[in-house]
Formats: C-alpha cells, structure tokens, sequence
C-alpha cells in the first residue's frame, strides 16, 4: 500500500508530535508498527522526545520511573548527565539476578565434589578428571587409570607431577 503525498505530511507532522503514541499513529495510517518505522526511517524524521521539568539534580529511572536524586544513582562518564539510566536499587537487583543466573551451574559443580571412577571403583575429587573436548564433560575414568589404560610409560611422568 503506497503513501500519498497528503498522508505523508500528515504522517511526518503526526511522528515528530509528542502527543501521539506509536500505537495511535499505526492506528490512525491503518498501518503496521513496522511500516511506521520503515517510512520515519525512508524519511529521515525522528520523534522529538519530550524533555520532563525535573528540578536540577533529579533524574527519572528508567527501569522503575521514579524520580529520584542524582546520588541515588551510579556513575557512568559517558552518559550527558555523568549517571546511570538505572537507581542503585533497580541496578542492584538487575546484578543480583544477573550473578545468581550466571552461577547456576557453577553450584552444582561444587556440589558434586566426588565422583566415582569407572576403571579403579574409587571415589575421587572431580578435579581429578579430565573434561572430554568432544562433549565438554567429565571423563568416566580419573586421570591415572585413563593415562594407565592409554600409555603406560606416561603413569610415572604423570604421578612426578602429582
């Protein structure tokens, strides 16, 4: 569906106007949000963002949009305002959430502290197993019974290291 020239300086007077959303402008062209954006960007308009009166030395948050106190957030020295888009608290709770889903499964390796080899039936230390390149795993077999079963001139070469 192709734009006139009518509905395009509607459209470019409509875009750039804070009072319309998104939403309302698709709404309003019977158009996708995606073609919106295509023909803003054909183009070359940008909606003007609409500058809030917040008194000097406040900012809003932009994840929980409280308008707090430029000490209740962090540093960053290339955003305009030197602070992070983000509070501390909202910071610190991306962070925590961030920490505990990047260690997951480091926990359960600490766990499982002791593993039973395959080959000599002892229980050893996880570390004493090698990690398999092809699955990324753990062997089966501790590191002396593999070097046994593989090469046995290397067992006294492996245990001077030990």
């Amino acid at each position: 569906m192709r734009w006139t020239k009518e509905e395009e300086e509607k459209f470019r007077i409509a875009y750039q106007d804070n009072n319309y959303t998104l939403e309302e402008i698709c709404w309003k062209f019977k158009r996708k949000r995606n073609a919106i954006m295509s023909k803003a960007h054909a183009m070359q308009i940008k909606r003007i963002p609409q500058k809030e009166d917040l008194p000097d030395g406040y900012k809003r948050c932009s994840k929980c949009k409280e308008v707090l106190s430029f000490e209740q957030f962090y540093d960053k020295r290339k955003a305009k305002d030197g602070k992070q888009p983000y509070c501390k608290t909202c910071k610190n709770k991306y962070n925590k959430e961030k920490k505990e889903e990047n260690n997951k499964g480091i926990t359960l390796v600490k766990e499982q502290k002791f593993i039973v080899c395959s080959r000599c039936n002892e229980e050893k230390l996880y570390t004493s197993f090698d990690i398999d390149k092809k699955t990324g795993k753990r062997k089966k077999t501790c590191r002396k019974c593999y070097i046994i079963a593989t090469n046995k001139n290397s067992i006294k070469e492996w245990e001077k290291g030990d």
